[in-house]
């Protein structure tokens, strides 16, 4: 969330430079973190590989999120009938 939030904060104050959030991207190049085994990968599940590895960081990131992802569908799925 940090660097969305700092790239939402850049685009506001410099419009004409881009901004990538990357993630563990740059962790995954340098080494410091590896990535999940392939079955995981292709099973589109390294987000739950990586909560497993660091719970205490990331499972409260994923439980406000999954707490919120509802709301957010019936929003959408009310606003695709409107339309």
């Amino acid at each position: 969330p940090r660097q969305e939030i700092l790239a939402a904060r850049g685009r506001g104050r410099c419009p004409n430079v881009g901004f990538a959030s990357v993630g563990a991207g740059i962790d995954f190049i340098a080494g410091r973190q590896k990535r999940a085994p392939g079955l995981v990968r292709a099973a589109r599940m390294e987000w739950l590989w990586r909560a497993s590895l660091s719970p205490m960081r990331l499972g409260p990131r994923y439980l406000r999120g999954a707490m919120i992802l509802p709301g957010h569908a019936l929003r959408a799925l009310a606003h695709r009938r409107r339309r």
